[in-house]
């Protein structure tokens, strides 16, 4: 017959086996790397009438409409708190893939 002290131990042992091996799945998940998408979350969360290029930001509003515009800016400068590094990066030529349309080529 095996001692109390000792079928303690061993269920002390056991359940450090099992702490020890959910230990190491959580290590081993944590070195996982996933992509990032193309898109950044600060140029995802721009309005559609908002446009982000590497040299120009165009943004489309009702004429007279200060409202609307102010609102827009305040939804850039948002983008840019939320996600410095994915606003940089988009500066930077991500958002500058998208389409121009007509007359928009950033020489002007």
């Amino acid at each position: 017959m095996q001692s109390a002290a000792y079928q303690s131990e061993q269920r002390r042992r056991a359940q450090m086996g099992s702490n020890l091996a959910e230990l190491e799945r959580q290590s081993a998940a944590k070195r996982v790397r996933l992509p990032a998408p193309r898109e950044s979350r600060a140029t995802a969360t721009l309005p559609r009438t908002v446009r982000l290029y590497r040299d120009r930001l165009v943004v489309d509003f009702p004429e007279g409409d200060q409202a609307s515009l102010l609102a827009q800016l305040l939804a850039v400068a948002k983008a840019a708190r939320d996600d410095p590094e994915g606003f940089r990066r988009a500066l930077e030529g991500a958002a500058s893939a998208r389409h121009r349309p007509d007359g928009e080529d950033g020489n002007g």
